[in-house]
């Protein structure tokens, strides 16, 4: 069984369920854990979707590197990233836990047990979704972070979902000869319809 976690406006979480036409379960503001999307595919309203390997119901140190050390080889070189959301009832303060603090702590543990950390170039990157007291563990392959340097095709998110959306309600731009981005700071919207001419 396939189980996601999708990002988006707090605002806009109704509206993200209807679009994926599945039951969903709001577990944080803005965050959904959503099982059985199949297909995966874009959903305009979601910022971010990350499939999830596993659940750790503990944020106990030794129950989370037993969960990643299932998916890792001893081969493969690895980093994490902790995305600490807290739970509706706390706060990050009261609950004296950081994001680096988890990574450190797992990454160390890891190590301990022969794995291979790699913090500027993995082979897999771990991402852990610190929500209500429960890890969520997802993973990307060949991920390469968007600090190395790398050109991207785009100047913002914004451009990104314009491109989302022409494609999403199939609007031809090849026709139309005048536009105007209010606002055009970085030029987003701009770079993005300057592409159709």
């Amino acid at each position: 069984m396939n189980k996601y976690l999708f990002t988006c406006n707090p605002t806009f979480s109704g509206q993200l369920l209807k679009e994926i036409g599945l039951p969903g379960k709001k577990i944080y503001p803005g965050i959904l854990f959503v099982e059985d999307v199949m297909p995966l595919k874009r959903y305009i309203l979601a910022h971010e979707v990350y499939e999830v390997q596993n659940v750790v119901d503990s944020l106990e140190r030794e129950k989370i590197v037993h969960a990643l050390a299932s998916e890792l080889s001893l081969k493969e070189t690895f980093a994490l990233r902790c995305m600490f959301y807290g739970s509706p009832e706390s706060n990050v303060q009261s609950l004296q836990i950081r994001s680096r603090d988890i990574e450190v702590q797992v990454g160390t543990l890891l190590e301990q047990k022969g794995f291979l950390v790699n913090r500027k170039s993995p082979d897999i990157l771990f991402f852990l979704h610190v929500i209500a007291q429960k890890v969520y563990i997802s993973r990307c392959r060949q991920h390469v972070p968007r600090a190395a340097g790398l050109k991207e095709d785009h100047v913002n998110r914004a451009q990104l979902k314009l491109r989302e959306a022409l494609e999403f309600f199939s609007i031809p731009l090849e026709t139309v000869k005048t536009a105007l981005d209010i606002g055009a700071a970085p030029g987003g919207f701009t770079k993005e319809l300057s592409m159709y001419h």
